[in-house]
């Protein structure tokens, strides 16, 4: 009698996209750095959700904030 051995497929697991974020800042309030801001923001914001194999987690952006310290950065 012959044997017959069964093959189980191999199933590739699923990658995992990646996460990933941006951080934008300038270092001054005045109107035209905050529009530079704004520019960093949404450059990041579509480069980010244009690959596709990355998840977007959003972008972090400073608003005429110290970088010496992060006690007055909330969000970071």
């Amino acid at each position: 009698m012959r044997v017959i051995t069964k093959l189980e497929p191999i199933v590739p697991p699923i990658p995992r996209r990646k996460r990933v974020a941006a951080y934008a800042r300038v270092s001054s309030g005045k109107d035209a750095m905050l529009h530079s801001l704004s520019a960093q923001v949404s450059y990041y914001s579509d480069y980010i959700q244009r690959h596709g194999e990355w998840e977007y987690a959003g972008v972090y952006a400073d608003e005429g904030i110290s970088a010496t310290s992060t006690a007055k950065r909330d969000g970071f």
